[in-house]
C-alpha cells in the first residue's frame, strides 16, 4: 500500500504543471543516488526536473514494508 502512494505522488505531478500542456511525457525517470525526477519527452528531451526526498536508507533492494528504501 505504502508503496503506492509514491507512484500516486509522481502521476499527480504530471497533471498539476501546466507548463507541460500540449507536451507529452514518455518516460518518468528517478534517480535515487541524485534525489531527482524528471519528465522525459519525446526524443530524450527532459521536460522538467524535481527534486525528490527518499527514506533514511534509500540504496539498496526493498527487503521488506517499512525498510525505508524508497
Amino acid at each position: 500500500m505504502l508503496a503506492r502512494i509514491p507512484c500516486a505522488v509522481c502521476a499527480c505531478m504530471v497533471w498539476a504543471f501546466p507548463a507541460l500542456a500540449g507536451q507529452q511525457v514518455y518516460l518518468v525517470r528517478v534517480e535515487k543516488a541524485e534525489r531527482r525526477l524528471e519528465l522525459i519527452g519525446d526524443g530524450g528531451k527532459i521536460l522538467r526536473s524535481f527534486s525528490i526526498a527518499l527514506g533514511s536508507e534509500p540504496f539498496g533492494h526493498k527487503h521488506q514494508e517499512g525498510d525505508e528504501r524508497t
